[in-house]
């Protein structure tokens, strides 16, 4: 970032063309009046100006940091971490408690009618016909911490010039939405080899394939995902763990594949797996998810898993931070809490396609 003009903004949260100068200005407003008329306006020619105003007002430096880290670092951070290609999936906040109640209310079974009740008993009418009910918790279960720790000489020294500035900016939030970053992503891909191996059981509804090696094989491949594709859009309860009668319409259907089978995968495989017209490129880019793994390097035998998005359970709790200085060693630390429920749906359809050997398929596969 080191001699930029705009700091690098797209999927940061500041808007397009936001320059350092942007950045200083922005937490000079928003300190309070007493403070603020402290500092200059921030230009080109008096960064020392600002810099000095900083360090000869020990209590407006510790508010500077609070802003730059509180105000425009969390909205940087947050934000930047939707880069994760699994981001999509979360489902939203977890405003009170730890845990997620979920609920299905399965089919109801429909009666015969008869024009008399049997044994002439007229009560039948009253009779209690309690709903399928169907629950299942998810708690949060991911409770991170991120320290971030800014020296004051370094803050100082970031005043030298306007890129150094930036440059500074671009340290300050960068290794820590990186390992954020990574951590969700990572915690969302082990939901797949939790699915099929917490407790020994394998939840997911397995359907076996021969293993993609060349065009002929993927086309093999995307026949079986276009046959269960549509087999999802009906009524069914052979496709989810729960046995729960439900469907999945094709716009919530996701196909998750490694690299190496979308390397064999083109768009016009991927179009024909899904019914589509092989023009349609964007619709189909929108179903497929491509990663380097399932959440386990040594996981050969799986080509491509085929769930409804709200399989995904993820929600966050708590998105904070938090402050203890080193008045010793002039340093401000930070600590950024992410707290997270990564879970899955029983309820939901969740399809794998696998080379392991698979008995009575599309048979279903139940909990209950």
């Amino acid at each position: 970032m080191a001699g930029s003009t705009n700091l690098k903004t797209e999927g940061t949260g500041l808007k397009s063309g936001t320059n350092g100068l942007d950045v200083l200005n922005a937490i000079r407003n928003a300190l309070p009046s007493n403070y603020a008329n402290r500092i200059p306006e921030a230009t080109k020619e008096n960064l020392a100006s600002y810099a000095n105003a900083l360090r000869d007002f020990p209590v407006i430096m510790n508010k500077w940091v609070n802003v730059l880290i509180n105000k425009i670092g969390l909205t940087v951070i947050k934000n930047k971490m939707w880069n994760n290609k699994l981001a999509e999936f979360q489902r939203g906040d977890l405003p009170v408690g730890s845990t997620i109640e979920e609920i299905f209310i399965d089919v109801v079974k429909a009666k015969t009618y008869t024009e008399e009740p049997e044994a002439n008993n007229l009560g039948d009418v009253f009779a209690v016909n309690k709903p399928d009910v169907k629950v299942r918790f998810h708690i949060v279960n991911s409770q991170l911490v991120y320290p971030i720790s800014i020296s004051k000489v370094n803050i100082l020294q970031a005043f030298n010039n306007l890129p150094a500035f930036e440059d500074f900016l671009s340290k300050v939030f960068e290794s820590v939405y990186a390992s954020a970053n990574l951590d969700e992503y990572l915690q969302t891909k082990q939901l797949i080899q939790f699915y099929a191996t917490n407790d020994s059981i394998n939840r997911f509804v397995d359907v076996e394939v021969d293993a993609v090696t060349d065009e002929a094989s993927a086309k093999a491949l995307a026949t079986k995902i276009r046959a269960y594709s549509n087999k999802l859009e009906f009524m069914s309860n052979k496709y989810n763990y729960a046995g729960v009668t439900t469907h999945t319409p094709k716009e919530d259907q996701v196909l998750l594949i490694n690299t190496d089978t979308e390397a064999l995968m083109d768009v016009n495989v991927l179009a024909y797996a899904f019914n589509m017209e092989k023009a349609d490129v964007s619709a189909v880019v929108n179903k497929v998810v491509v990663l380097d793994d399932f959440g386990d390097d040594t996981d050969t035998a799986t080509q491509a898993i085929l769930v409804d998005r709200d399989w995904f359970m993820i929600y966050s709790q708590l998105y904070q931070m938090e402050e203890q200085n080193n008045a010793l060693h002039l340093y401000f630390n930070r600590f950024l809490h992410i707290w997270k429920v990564y879970s899955t749906s029983e309820f939901a359809n969740a399809i794998r396609f696998t080379t392991t050997p698979v008995e009575n398929e599309d048979s279903g596969n139940t909990g209950e």
